[in-house]
C-alpha cells in the first residue's frame, strides 16, 4: 500500500520541478523561438496531432518497409528510420487532410481599425 503512495509523491514532485523549471525559462522563450534550432521542433509540433492520429495504423507497414529496405541493419538504425518514416507519413497527412481545415483569416477579411468610424456618444469630446 505504501509503495503506490511513495511513487505518486515522487511523480508529483517531478511534475512540480518540471513546472517550476519551465516557469523559470519563460523569459527566454521568445529568444529560443527565433533561433534556427527551434524550427524542426516547431514543425514536429505542427504535425504532432496528425502523428498521433496516423501512427497506430502505420506501425506494421513502417516496420515492414524498414525491414525490407535494410534487413541486416541493427535496431539502433532501424528505430530512427521508423520514427522518421512515421513523421513523414504524418506530415503528408497533415498537409492533405488537416491543413485545409485550419481556421485562417485572410488579410483582406481582416477589418481595418480606421475603416469604420466609432459611434459618437452624447458627451462632447475635446
Amino acid at each position: 500500500m505504501r509503495d503506490w503512495k511513495q511513487r505518486a509523491f515522487v511523480e508529483l514532485a517531478v511534475a512540480c520541478a518540471v513546472t517550476l523549471f519551465l516557469f523559470a525559462l519563460r523569459p527566454v522563450s521568445a529568444a529560443c523561438a527565433r533561433h534556427s534550432f527551434w524550427k524542426p521542433i516547431a514543425a514536429l509540433g505542427t504535425v504532432s496531432y496528425s502523428l498521433y492520429l496516423v501512427h497506430p495504423f502505420n506501425l506494421n507497414v513502417v516496420g515492414m518497409i524498414i525491414n525490407k529496405a535494410a534487413p541486416a541493419a541493427p535496431l539502433a538504425v532501424k528505430l530512427p528510420a521508423m520514427v522518421a518514416l512515421q513523421i513523414l507519413i504524418a506530415a503528408v497527412f497533415w498537409y492533405w487532410c488537416e491543413r485545409p481545415f485550419l481556421n485562417r483569416q485572410s488579410s483582406s477579411a481582416t477589418p481595418k481599425a480606421h475603416s469604420m468610424p466609432l459611434p459618437q456618444t452624447g458627451a462632447a469630446s475635446g
